[in-house]
This record gives structure tokens, sequence and C-alpha cells, in this order.
């Protein structure tokens, strides 16, 4: 199962989680949003496509948060869409909250623009 993906459009990175990632796939996920960033010539968006995730490891979290941390001056936002559980909406706050990057919750990607 690929649990992490990784896309980008014009003006936004585009993490996609499903289910509970219990190996360290989010790393290559990690390392392909870092070559994103870089290649990126001004502030972006980053949305976190939780929808059909069911779980986290402390690991994937703390890499996400450092790899937030570390490009947080041109990350505009970060939004995280249809984060349903309370364990995983936490985890997200946290997230954005340890990297200093705003961040807004949404239910459905049809909030993402209002």
């Amino acid at each position: 199962m690929e649990h992490w993906k990784v896309t980008e459009n014009e003006d936004s990175i585009i993490i996609t989680c499903s289910g509970h990632d219990k190996t360290e796939k989010y790393v290559a996920a990690v390392r392909k949003f870092e070559l994103c960033v870089a290649r990126r010539p001004g502030a972006f968006r980053v949305i976190a496509d939780l929808c059909e995730m069911t779980g986290y490891e402390s690991a994937a979290r703390q890499a996400w948060q450092q790899a937030f941390r570390e490009s947080r001056r041109v990350m505009r936002t970060v939004v995280f869409v249809g984060a349903r559980s309370t364990g995983i909406r936490m985890g997200a706050a946290v997230v954005g909250a340890v990297a200093g990057v705003p961040v807004r919750f949404v239910d459905e990607w049809s909030e993402i623009n209002d």
C-alpha cells in the first residue's frame, strides 16, 4: 500500500496520506517534499489530504514537523483536509505549531479556496 504521495501544482505542494504507515515510507515522501520545495521559485501553500488517514507514528509526525520547520519561510499556510479523528487533528495541529506555520482545517476539498 502506498501510504504517502507527494504531488504539486502551480501554487501548492500536496501531501496525501492513506491508512496508517507503520513502516518508514514517510521518509521517501518527506524527501520528495523537500525536493519540491527546492524547485519552487517563491512562497507556496501545502495541502495535506488526510481524508483516508487512519493513524500515524510519532517518527512520521516528527519528520514532517522538521521538514515544515525548515521550509516555513516559504510556506504561506498548511491546509489539512479531512482530519476527522481527534488524534489526527491534534497531531496535525502540533506539526503546524511546532514548525511555526499557519494551519487551517477543512472537511472537504471544496472548502480550500473559501
